[in-house]
């Protein structure tokens, strides 16, 4: 739960209101805490790892949103 809260405020900062850079460090922090407690091959660590590719993406960092993107 605790993964998905943070993962529900990177996205208001990413998608509503457009602080990218700010939901980056937020974005890891919930990928993080989903593959520690959900594994590497679960759902919602892909869209955990969607996610923070589409905050690289909007700060101009294709090629990480690219790998992010791949590994998803």
């Amino acid at each position: 739960a605790y993964a998905a809260a943070i993962n529900g405020l990177a996205f208001l900062l990413h998608k509503d209101l457009g602080k990218h850079a700010d939901a980056v460090p937020l974005f890891e922090k919930s990928l993080s805490l989903t593959k520690e407690c959900l594994g590497g091959r679960h759902p919602q660590y892909a869209a955990a790892l969607n996610n923070l590719g589409m905050a690289r993406s909007a700060l101009g960092d294709s090629g990480a949103a690219y790998r992010l993107y791949e590994e998803a």
